[in-house]
């Protein structure tokens, strides 16, 4: 290529060094691979940017035991996760969505200044709020006769739907986002079903939400390859991979539920407030006070260096951490190895 571009004198080297980025991402992008198990609901997301972005990563199916076994820097059962190349994991779904649509050659997904503090707050929030939320109301509603807690379920719904203007197809702006990306993936297993869209009364309630989720599924990178992941089972396939989620995952109580737990506590502390009050009484109060001040204190011991052990008294060495300077050497380099144990010492 260099030897090409070497026989055209009016071709600049910017035109060579963008060439020559564009062989390394090609490159970069034969060589990625994820790593999944079979109807992990994580993988939803991850295939949606790798169509959108067209990096044609490769998906290698691994249990979650044979991964922590085949890969020893996974210290616990962590998929997905992509493998960018030798020595180089990322094991954020969210982030891993990132990285792919940053790879879109088309830069189209690539976020400005002004949009990219918003998309981060939708990606705090899905992980944080929504996707606890989500999954353990999935979890509860797989049980018989179980329609699980909907509470923080449809202040999600509702904090989506307040969020969404009028006619709004995307969340963020005018074009599709990684945000709509990591959202439909956490909400997919619940809105699609029939039977939670009447439970929850969706349409009527959240219809700004089922209209953006209803114009994504339109799309053939979002509807194709939730059939794929799912393999025509529906949500119903994501029902162990859940299970395991909520395992690891536990889901914050509900505002009702912390509230009277907060409640129930101030009485707790109140009334042993009130009872500690009733025991004790002012000559009580003057007693400990009088024996506070006339208390037997020992005596500080004199230093005199060199110091020595002493003969008929318990003798305790105690040492100081070796000083590590990095840089400059100040005052925090003494305080870090020598005040603790000059303190301890005293």
């Amino acid at each position: 290529m260099f030897v090409i571009f070497r026989s055209f004198r009016n071709v600049s080297s910017t035109s060579f060094r963008v060439s020559r980025s564009t062989e390394l991402l090609f490159r970069r992008f034969f060589s990625m691979k994820l790593y999944t198990d079979k109807y992990n609901p994580f993988t939803l997301r991850v295939l949606v940017a790798d169509r959108l972005a067209g990096t044609a990563v490769g998906v290698q199916h691994v249990q979650k035991d044979e991964a922590v076994k085949r890969f020893p820097f996974l210290k616990e059962p962590k998929l997905p996760f992509l493998e960018v190349e030798h020595n180089r994991h990322i094991f954020s779904p969210n982030a891993i969505c990132r990285y792919l649509l940053s790879c879109d050659a088309s830069k189209k997904f690539t976020s400005d200044l002004n949009n990219l503090s918003i998309g981060d707050h939708w990606l705090e929030w899905d992980v944080l709020h929504l996707q606890p939320s989500v999954f353990s109301f999935l979890v509860a509603s797989f049980s018989p006769g179980s329609s699980g807690e909907a509470n923080l379920v449809t202040e999600c719904l509702a904090y989506l739907e307040s969020a969404l203007k009028p006619g709004a197809k995307y969340i963020v702006g005018d074009e599709l986002s990684l945000t709509d990306v990591v959202v439909w993936g956490t909400l997919y297993p619940l809105l699609v079903q029939q039977s939670h869209q009447k439970g929850l009364d969706l349409n009527a309630k959240y219809s700004k939400v089922m209209a953006w989720f209803n114009n994504l599924m339109q799309k053939d990178e979002f509807s194709s390859i939730s059939q794929i992941i799912t393999e025509g089972k529906g949500p119903e396939s994501f029902k162990d991979a859940l299970v395991a989620y909520q395992l690891v995952n536990p889901v914050a109580s509900t505002r009702k539920d912390s509230n009277k737990s907060e409640a129930i506590a101030d009485n707790a502390e109140s009334d042993e407030i009130s009872y500690k009050k009733s025991q004790v009484n002012e000559q009580e109060v003057n007693d400990s006070v009088t024996a506070w001040n006339t208390q037997k204190v020992p005596k500080r011991r004199v230093l005199e260096h060199p110091i020595l052990p002493k003969d008929g008294e318990k003798n305790i060495l105690i040492t100081s951490a070796l000083p590590y300077v990095n840089n400059v050497p100040h005052l925090g380099n003494i305080i870090g190895c020598v005040l603790s144990a000059d303190v301890f010492a005293r």
